[in-house]
């Protein structure tokens, strides 16, 4: 199975980014395909009808690992 994994804190080091790779370790442990993004290293833009081309450079490399994946899990932070 082809997982997509993102966590989705904007912080870098964050609590989600640590249980993002602790579930990756898991999963590829057990055979799964993986492919982890995390938005603290590498953000993606909030929604925008802008349709200027470098803004959405980072969703058009995610995008490809989103269409073809089996599976997707999002680690969201909780504030507050």
């Amino acid at each position: 199975m082809k997982c997509l994994i993102v966590s989705c804190s904007h912080r870098e080091e964050s609590e989600s980014a640590k249980v993002a790779r602790y579930i990756s370790q898991s999963l590829q442990n057990r055979g799964h395909h993986l492919h982890l993004h995390d938005c603290g290293t590498h953000p993606l833009p909030l929604w925008t009808p802008d349709e200027r081309v470098e803004h959405w450079t980072a969703w058009r490399d995610l995008e490809p690992e989103l269409t073809s994946a089996d599976s997707l899990i999002l680690i969201t932070p909780e504030w507050h």
